[in-house]
């Protein structure tokens, strides 16, 4: 292969562009489109990953992604049972003043414990 098989870029680029407008637009946007795609499969390769890189990486972002689900589920407990227990110390707190203001007026608050037989 000696030099006179080398295409020569300006011949090239008029031989594209005259044959480009030889057809229709949706023709060279067709044949452009393919071209591209071609180009696109034939540099794939520089975008592969091997396959144990690849198995690192989805171990990795699972274990992430469990990790951050534990956390959330931690966090989200421990709010419920801060707001059960803030529930249940105003419920004793609104008792607790209930049941003094009954004593002040010489009243006791009925319970369902003591039950009449």
């Amino acid at each position: 292969m000696g030099p006179g098989s080398r295409a020569n870029p300006r011949r090239t680029i008029t031989r594209v562009s005259n044959w480009n407008s030889e057809k229709s637009p949706y023709e060279t946007l067709v044949s452009l489109a393919l071209l591209g795609c071609i180009f696109l499969v034939d540099n794939s390769s520089i975008f592969q990953i091997n396959l144990e890189e690849e198995r690192k990486i989805l171990a990795y972002e699972k274990k992430a992604s469990m990790e951050y689900f534990s956390n959330t589920l931690e966090r989200r407990t421990l709010i419920y049972k801060k707001r059960d227990l803030m529930r249940k110390k105003a419920e004793d707190d609104n008792t607790r003043d209930i049941t003094q203001l009954l004593a002040a007026e010489g009243l006791e608050l009925d319970t369902d414990d003591d039950e009449a037989v």
